[in-house]
């Protein structure tokens, strides 16, 4: 745990040295790719750390090295072949996991750092929030996809922000399907959103989430899966059935409160801040679908991977709306959500499972490194 509030200090730190300091301090990009750095070193030397990370590991020690792909793999059966490569080359340096967790990191955090630095008014503070509310999820857990979420968001910026050329954007995010199949929805989506006109989207996009959210269920969702058999290989058809059948990632029934709560400090936040009139169009509309998906979250969880690709500019965009707007009521209103979010992070990260009798969630805590490699026994009992 010393280590995990040792980084939220240091950070906290800077956020306050250079986003709420008056005067003009020097250094700022190099002391925010330090922190960028800091934070990839913490997670690319964990040691049994993460649930999803145990089976990753576990990958790892299937995948051959680049000399005996030829002779060992069938590449009739070869899912994903850049995070295969991935870790080929990896292990062909050093036959360890811990090359691999290292690599991703620090790809992970300093791309998504560059996109916040490009983007955000307040960088450190958009990285204290990061820090608060993804980097677990990030680094320990959706290790795959987190990576095309990084890669995503500086295609984003460099092709479309900066550039304005959305074909160019689709176009170099085509690798990101051989990372995780399941960035081809956000990647389309991406596209398709770009030539939809902003209150067509909010009128109908809202009326379609209302009416799915309504009549969703289990058995729809498995048929609409089918239909994709021709595209979809056994393998993820599999694993995306059986995340719809599972009570974690499953259909949820969420009460009353329970959706009052979450459509003021996710749906209508997001709507709020994508109405900000200086926000570029395109970033404007995934905000407003970052809003409209999580209307259908509320129904079934698993919908979430789609949340996770735009997390990371809903908590730049609200930042930078605060501060254009911060003698407006709403601006009060979004830095109220961006705090409780942080809130939410915090407390996901710290709370145990639900079959866990741990103080904390065991996943997590305690921390251990590469440099002792002390293992925690409830957390291998469930996951290693």
């Amino acid at each position: 745990m010393l280590v995990y509030i040792f980084v939220f200090i240091v950070v906290l730190f800077f956020c306050i040295l250079y986003d709420y300091n008056l005067k003009n301090i020097g250094n700022k990009s190099r002391f925010f790719y330090f922190l960028c750095g800091l934070i990839s070193l913490v997670s690319g030397l964990r040691y049994h750390i993460g649930s999803d990370t145990a089976n990753y590991m576990n990958y790892f020690i299937e995948v051959p090295t680049i000399s005996n792909i030829l002779t060992s793999v069938d590449f009739d059966d070869l899912s994903q072949p850049l995070w295969f490569l991935l870790n080929s080359i990896c292990k062909t340096v050093v036959d360890d996991f811990i090359l691999v967790q290292l690599v991703h990191s620090f790809a992970v955090n300093l791309l998504v750092g560059r996109f916040i630095y490009k983007t955000c008014s307040k960088p450190f503070l958009a990285l204290l929030a990061y820090l608060c509310c993804a980097w677990a999820n990030f680094n320990f857990e959706i290790m795959r996809e987190s990576l095309c979420i990084a890669i995503y968001l500086n295609l984003l910026y460099d092709c479309y922000i900066k550039n304005n050329n959305i074909r160019r954007f689709l176009l170099y995010s085509i690798p990101l399907m051989f990372i995780h199949h399941f960035a081809f929805i956000p990647l389309l989506l991406t596209f398709i959103l770009y030539y939809i006109k902003y209150n067509r989207l909010l009128y109908f996009g809202l009326l379609l989430s209302i009416v799915l959210y309504l009549t969703l269920s289990e058995d729809m969702v498995i048929q609409f899966i089918l239909l994709f058999g021709g595209v979809l290989d056994s393998e993820t058809m599999s694993i995306a059935t059986d995340y719809i059948e599972s009570d974690k990632y499953g259909m949820m029934n969420a009460s009353l409160i329970g959706i009052a709560f979450a459509f003021l400090t996710k749906i209508l936040y997001s709507f709020v801040v994508s109405k900000d009139k200086r926000i570029d169009p395109l970033i404007a509309k995934l905000l407003l679908m970052y809003g409209l998906i999580a209307i259908l979250r509320l129904k079934l969880f698993i919908i979430t991977r789609f949340l996770n690709y735009w997390q990371i500019i809903l908590i730049v965009y609200s930042i930078n709306y605060y501060i254009l707007h911060k003698k407006q009521i709403l601006a009060l209103y979004v830095k109220l959500c961006f705090v409780y979010n942080i809130y939410l992070g915090i407390d996901s990260f710290l709370t145990p499972l639900d079959f866990d009798n741990s103080k904390y969630d065991c996943r997590y805590v305690p921390y251990s490194s590469y440099l002792d490699k002390t293992t925690n026994p409830i957390r291998e009992t469930y996951f290693y």
